[in-house]
């Protein structure tokens, strides 16, 4: 038996708080539970009833004649703790809370009651859902635990699952949300295997959800309605776990605006929000994200029927008998990095052969009204699936009525089972339900959104290519072996200076050289002594992280007197901007040679931890906002995809003649950066390379400021 079956598969349930109100949520639950009835057996607990609806009532848990695997509590949560004492001693196995007034309530009394029905559940090992959680639906049992509208005023029934015809495992945080999608979607003839409402996680949270149904065999895909996680880490092995078992997992993350990340010393952390970093994670594990309701259920209805002839690439072709339409739907697939190419001229003529003479053979393939009428949609649609050319096929269609696909069902029928290429249906006129009805029975997916049809086909084929990448998958290896560094060297100080953090870098061999620090004017003169060559000279003090801000730079010093004069205009700058500053003296470094000036950072996510990020950098850091982030650690691969997300790309591969950047330099500082970042986790908040200067190929990067913020 799996963990979380006497949850979600119980043998005996018992309802407590029973009430014949239907008014009420606690009578809302009677008819639900009725209504949608388990073979196991039902019982409700009440002391204000002797009976409901036919059904004899306890007075308590501890009075029902056999052992209880599920009890639901629908009860004033000040009663809750003393019940689930009751439950625990009775030999309950698992709890839902559907009551609130927990943590939920943001209140000290709240937050309190959620530790006790923490601490009691982990007394008696009961496994809890909740508190304030709207239920859950099994359908495969079938069982309806929720007093959700959309199950007690809709048609819910039991599904039959099979190997080529699995269900949609909806977890959401928001259960008026994630019955809401389950509702809609129902009417799109898309079917569930579970429907939950996670509540407040007080002991079950969405990862323990969501690995329950990879591990279900009616479930085949997977859609989380996210608003933030509580184990982020365990949430990040499930989706590892996910590409194991092939069941695609579609995210809908709410709260996008929120400014997670609010660094205050870097850069980095305050460029990178909270949202870019699950985007970043929803990339590295192949999720595929969806960014309102109609977009998840039309991704969940693709990868639910497709989901044993993916596309293999990018290659679309578009059916229609409007060519207006068709163009259209070209345009959205093109916006979705699709490719909409001309047939083959053998495909072409088979096209012509069956065709009016007045049709358009180009691709769209436009077989005009009179085309539906004299030849339906099956047989053009069989010839562009022997198209080699061709990786998926769009059905652009008009569904006035069920007419013109009622005749053809006989042959769609035989498309669908033969070709192991992926044909999607999209109306362009409002959809008749005898036509969604029909396709959908016959395995297609139906959509009336062009846009999302275009968007769910690029989910497709990116996660296919995750998988691809998944079976050959590289280990992250760091071009130096990850050290973990005693950052206490440093002093109790929170901020290391730039020449403390080069001298550390060029230690590792991230960095050619870690410059020299001169106290006073003397020792900053001698520099000319080593170095025949201009200068940059730049204030060092903890207290002064952002040099350029403060006037704390001076570049192209080429004489001792320069040197000396320099030395002291910055001490009376530092003095003037900052007088209580931990001045430590001077840095001085050869001016750099010309390149592309980048940044490569890593700060802490309040969710994911240590995430590493690259973008524009010097001046341009802030003004250009062109950033791409990624968790940890990073391979060489996945450090090439970083710099291929950014708006700089072209300019790093040579740009209109220019020349070609040392982008295997910049991706071995990436991959050195994220192994020193990975050993030495927890002493690290924020590290600032910025700029980095990436030469043309083959000549290298300088790093021409670094800063390291301490985890406190």
């Amino acid at each position: 038996m799996r963990a979380l079956d006497s949850l979600f598969l119980p043998r005996s349930v018992a309802l407590v708080g029973a009430s014949p109100d239907k008014r009420n949520f606690r009578g809302r639950l009677v008819s639900v539970l009725l209504r949608h009835r388990t073979d196991a057996p039902i019982y409700f607990v009440t002391p204000s009833h002797k009976m409901i609806e036919s059904v004899e009532c306890h007075i308590s848990v501890r009075e029902i004649p056999e052992p209880v695997d599920l009890a639901i509590l629908a009860i004033p949560a000040a009663a809750v703790s003393a019940v689930l004492e009751e439950c625990g001693r009775s030999g309950v196995n698992a709890v839902l809370i559907v009551s609130s007034g927990f943590a939920d309530e943001n209140t000290e009394e709240g937050n309190a009651r959620q530790e006790d029905v923490k601490s009691i559940c982990r007394k008696y090992g009961m496994i809890l859902l909740g508190p304030n959680s709207e239920g859950f639906l099994t359908t495969g049992l079938p069982l309806a635990a929720s007093f959700s509208a959309a199950v007690a005023n809709g048609e819910y029934h039991g599904e039959k699952f099979t190997a080529g015809n699995k269900g949609i495992a909806l977890v959401s945080q928001s259960g008026g949300l994630g019955f809401g999608i389950y509702n809609r979607a129902r009417l799109q003839g898309l079917k569930f295997a579970y429907v939950v409402a996670a509540g407040n996680q007080a002991l079950l949270e969405i990862h323990d959800i969501v690995e329950y149904a990879l591990h279900d065999p009616d479930t085949g895909v997977i859609v989380v309605v996210l608003e933030g996680l509580i184990g982020a880490s365990r949430f990040l092995a499930v989706l590892e776990k996910a590409a194991e078992f092939r069941k695609p997992v579609i995210v809908c993350k709410i709260g996008r605006s929120e400014a997670g990340v609010t660094a205050v010393t870097t850069h980095t952390g305050t460029l990178a929000g909270n949202y870019q970093a699950y985007q970043a994670v929803f990339r590295q594990y192949g999720v595929q994200e969806a960014h309102d309701i109609a977009q998840v259920i039309d991704t969940a209805g693709c990868f639910c029927h497709l989901a044993d002839r993916l596309p293999v690439g990018r290659r679309v072709g578009v059916l229609t008998p409007s060519g207006g339409a068709g163009i259209m739907l070209a345009d959205k697939c093109e916006e979705q990095g699709l490719e909409v190419n001309p047939l083959d001229s053998l495909t072409r003529g088979r096209l012509a052969e069956v065709l009016p003479p007045y049709a358009s053979l180009a691709n769209p393939v436009d077989i005009t009204a009179q085309g539906v009428i004299e030849v339906g949609y099956a047989v053009p649609l069989k010839i562009m699936l022997a198209c080699p050319e061709l990786d998926t096929v769009v059905v652009v269609c008009a569904t006035y009525n069920a007419e013109y696909i009622a005749a053809d069902m006989e042959r769609l029928h035989s498309i669908r089972d033969s070709s192991d290429k992926p044909v999607i249906f999209c109306a362009y006129t409002a959809a008749n339900p005898g036509a969604l009805k029909l396709l959908v029975e016959a395995g297609f997916p139906f959509m009336t959104d062009m846009r999302n049809c275009a968007i769910a086909l690029s989910d497709m084929v990116n996660y296919q290519r995750y998988l691809k990448r998944m079976q050959a998958l590289e280990t992250p290896v760091s071009t130096v072996n990850p050290v973990a560094v005693d950052l206490h060297q440093f002093g109790e100080r929170r901020v290391l200076c730039e020449y403390e953090v080069k001298s550390l870098l060029a230690r590792l061999r991230l960095s050619q050289s870690a410059g020299e620090l001169a106290r006073t004017a003397e020792e900053a003169m001698r520099y000319f002594e080593k170095h025949d060559s201009p200068a940059a000279m730049k204030i060092q003090s903890p207290d002064i992280p952002h040099k350029t801000d403060t006037g704390g730079v001076l570049l192209n010093l080429d004489t001792p007197q320069a040197l000396s004069d320099g030395f002291f205009r910055l001490m009376e700058m530092a003095a003037l901007d900052k007088p209580d500053a931990d001045i430590h003296g001077v840095l001085l470094e050869p001016m750099s040679k010309p390149g592309l000036e980048m940044m490569i950072g890593i700060y802490r996510d309040k969710d994911f931890g240590l995430m590493l990020c690259a973008g524009a950098g010097g001046v341009f850091v802030e003004v250009l906002e062109d950033i791409a982030v990624t968790p940890l650690p990073v391979s060489r691969e996945r450090a090439g995809c970083l710099l291929q997300e950014l708006k700089l790309w072209k300019l790093l591969t040579g740009f209109r003649g220019n020349e070609p950047a040392d982008v295997a330099a910049l991706v071995d500082l990436i991959v050195g950066l994220s192994g020193f970042a990975e050993a030495n986790k927890d002493s690290i908040a924020e590290l600032d390379l910025n700029p980095v200067i990436v030469h043309p190929e083959g000549q290298g990067l300088t790093i021409a400021d670094a800063l390291i913020v301490r985890n406190p």
